[in-house]
Parts: C-alpha cells; structure tokens; sequence
C-alpha cells in the first residue's frame, strides 16, 4: 500500500501533456503492482482495494489534465512548418489546411483522453467523468489552440512584399519591357534593393512555440533575383545593339535616299515626303544615341564583360561631328536647296499635268456620256448586259483618273502652289457611282422578267389553284 501510494504520487508530479509516455508507463506499473497484489486473493477481499486505487488514478489523472489543458497552446514543440512560394502565392509547406487539421487533432486527443484512452485498473468507465466536468476548460483551451495556429495566416502576409519578383505583371520594371535608359536605370535599382533587403529574411519565425522555417523561402528570392538580374543583363546588351543598329540604319539610309536626283513630278513629291520624315525623326535619333552612351555606362557598371567592341560601335553613332552625321547633315542641306529650285520646275510640271488630266478628263466624259445615253431605252437582256460591262470598264478607268486628280492635289500641296481647280472629279464621281448601281439594279431586272416570259402559263394555274383552295378554306 505504501509502495503505490508513493508511485501514484510521482504520477502526479509527470505533465500528462508533454511527457504522456511516461506517464502511461508510470500508471502501467501502479496497475501492474495491484493486480499482482490481488492474485491469488478473494475478488471479494480486493474489490475495495482495487476501487480505492482507481480514485487515487482518476484523482491524479484529473490533476494531471486540468494541469495540461490551458497549456495546450503551448504544446507540441515538434509542430513546425515552412513557407515558399508556389503559383505566384506565398503559402505554407504543408499548407494551411493540413497544419490545422493536424494541430486540431493533436489537440482533440489530449481532451478525449479520460474517456477514450484510459480505463484504470479495473476497467471502470468512472474516468470519462473527468472531460465532463472538465468541458468548460476543455473548450476553452481548444478554441485558444485554433487561434493561435490561424495566427499563421500573419507571415504570409508580412512577406508579400517579396511577391512582386514571381510575377510580371505588378507594375514594377522588367527586364523584358524595358527599353529607355530609365528604364534599366529603374529595373536595377529595384534589384540591387531587394539584393539589399534579402539579409533581412530570418531563417525561422516563432509564433509563440510553433517554428516556421523561412530557409526555402530565401532560397526561392535568391533563385528569383539571380535570375531576373540576368535577364535583365541580356536585354540591356541586346537592347543596346539593336539601338545602334537602328541609329545606324537610319543614318546610312536617310542619307542614301536624300542624294538621290528626283527627275519626274511624281519623284520629286516623294523624296520631299521623305526628305520632311528625315528631318522630323533627325532629333528622335540623336536622343536615341545619347541613350545609348548611357546605357554603355550601365553595362560598363553591371556587367563583368569587356566593352571595347561596344565602344567602338557606339561611337560611329552618338558622335555629332563624325562622319555618319556630318554625311546626313550635308543630305539635307543639299536637298532642302533641290526643293527651292525644283520648286519652279514642280510648278511648270503641274500646269502640263493638270492640262493632260483635263484631256484625259474630257475624252472619259465622252465615252462615258455614249455609254449611259441609251441605259434607260427598253433595250434587250443581252443589251443591257453589254452596256453594263461598259460602264464597269469605265468606272475602273475613272478610278486611275481620281488617284490621278489626288496625286495632282497633294503635290501642289507639298510645294505650297496654286492647286487647280478639279471639283468636277467629285461630281464626275457621283454620278458614276449612281449610274453604276442603276444599271445593275435594271440588268438584274430584266434577266428576272426574261425568266418570268419563258415559264408555261401551266406552272402558274397549279398555284392559282392553291391560292383559291386556301381562300375558300
């Protein structure tokens, strides 16, 4: 009796919550002593005994339990987890779910413990009384425990910020997009500072006893940083290149198009719309070049490669004084003077040309005034559709007068000169496009009254004979 009282009194001192094992065995080997006690004795001599010692059990074992019960927010140290990035969101390994399922039944065991797990020594059923009476505490402790793993959803949110690395599409500078000098000025700025900030990540975060490991997280940015950075390197470079050979091309073709010697009117108005776009985009290139000596130097700063290729390349471009420029400058000197004394010879070419169009112009109406004069006599099917074949050909024809007349227009326009006067083409015009849909509307008229002749009066009576039953029905 001395020996269990003692046994059952160090059970008393073991934290069911956090050293259960123990305390299983320790209650194991009080059973054990008693039945071994009792053996060989009258059931009815140790039936007492037994009972007393259940009590002392399911005293201890209450003592024990609402001993644990408050602290079960603060068990299970072994419960950890990680965050990392999956699809574009920082989540949790295992995920959320998981761990609150998980840390719920770990809780939810300890409280069904009393009744589902312990039954004294003589099996009694008496030991289920203790979640009873202990329910208020039990719930309590259980919803305290679910707060603080829903505590969780914090840390996903305290490192959102680190987000904008995984996706393309928050606004900030990417290496692909990027185009201007800012622009990578911009994209690497905001590398270099999340470089600067990855320190920062711990390599767990403790909330309360539960650990969150931040390893495979860090892990993760580092990868993403490293690789947007280069990226971000290949884009400058191949950005770089292809901008100087835009500035180049632009250079060597504008000057090859400004040396040529227009000979026609229809040239001349076409090398002055070239020569006008030239000297528009002449300031747009000379800033592109000066954007890409600056982005030489971002390349110079970041990259680790040898620049003296890039150097030379550049400089055949962003040099005003050399010899690309120079060329252009003295092509569009040279041309601007072709305009002004080209300009008495525009004005010449564009009497003769307007005099020719109205030739032209003159003969058209002819043969359009013998096409149409007969249109609405009661001519023939096959006629008719002779006449509209005509009257297509000629609406073609009028169509190379109209750009014609345009052409005429837009020249005197370039070169500021008296425009004739060609109001009668958009009359012309009018009436040749009603003429036109006249003529097809009667053609398929009198196709549709042909056919009608050619039908027997019998294939008529067969439907007279429906109309009349249906109105007499």
């Amino acid at each position: 009796h001395v020996c269990l009282a003692k046994k059952t009194s160090r059970l008393t001192a073991i934290d069911l919550l956090t050293q259960k094992k123990q305390w299983m065995e320790q209650c194991k080997d009080i059973e054990r002593t008693v039945k071994e006690t009792c053996q060989n004795r009258s059931q009815e001599l140790v039936s007492k005994w037994m009972k007393h010692w259940d009590m002392r059990l399911y005293e201890a074992l209450e003592a024990s339990y609402r001993r644990g019960l408050p602290m079960l927010r603060f068990h299970f140290a072994d419960f950890s987890c990680s965050l990392i990035v999956d699809s574009g969101k920082i989540c949790f390994d295992p995920d959320l779910a998981t761990l609150k399922t998980n840390f719920s039944t770990r809780t939810k065991a300890f409280i069904d413990f009393p009744k589902s797990k312990f039954k004294g020594i003589t099996d009694s059923n008496i030991f289920g009384k203790i979640k009873r009476t202990n329910a208020d505490l039990a719930n309590k402790s259980l919803r305290e425990a679910e707060e603080l793993i829903s505590m969780l959803d914090i840390l996903p949110r305290k490192y959102s910020n680190w987000l904008v690395l995984f996706s393309r599409d928050r606004g900030f500078p990417v290496s692909n997009d990027a185009n201007t000098f800012m622009d990578f000025c911009e994209s690497y700025n905001f590398i270099d500072k999340m470089q600067e900030n990855l320190p920062s990540i711990p390599d767990c975060e403790f909330l309360e006893n539960i650990k969150v490991s931040l390893t495979e997280l860090r892990r993760q940015i580092r990868g993403e940083i490293d690789s947007f950075r280069d990226r971000l390197n290949k884009s400058l470079i191949k950005n770089f290149s292809a901008q100087v050979d835009e500035i180049k091309n632009y250079l060597v073709s504008s000057a090859s198009v400004l040396t040529q010697s227009p000979s026609t009117l229809l040239e001349l108005s076409e090398s002055q719309k070239s020569w006008k776009e030239i000297v528009k985009k002449k300031e747009v290139y000379q800033g592109k070049a000066v954007d890409c000596r600056r982005k030489l130097d971002l390349i110079k700063e970041h990259l680790l490669v040898d620049t003296s290729d890039l150097s030379d390349r550049i400089a055949k471009v962003d040099d005003f004084q050399g010899e690309l420029w120079t060329t252009l400058n003295l092509a569009i000197s040279q041309f601007s003077d072709l305009i002004v004394h080209k300009k008495e010879f525009a004005s010449k070419s564009i009497a003769k040309e307007s005099d020719a169009f109205r030739e032209k112009l003159s003969s058209f109406r002819k043969l359009w005034k013998s096409a149409t004069s007969h249109i609405f006599n009661d001519l023939a099917s096959d006629e008719l559709e002779v006449i509209s074949s005509n009257i297509n050909s000629l609406s073609k024809d009028f169509s190379l007068l109209e750009s014609e007349a345009r052409l005429i227009l837009e020249t005197c326009h370039e070169f500021q000169i008296q425009a004739p006067d060609l109001e009668v083409v958009n009359v012309l015009k009018d009436e040749v496009k009603l003429v036109q849909q006249r003529s097809h509307h009667l053609l398929e008229y009198s196709l549709s009254l042909d056919e009608l002749r050619n039908k027997k009066w019998t294939s008529f009576q067969s439907n007279l004979s429906d109309l009349d039953d249906f109105v007499y029905k």
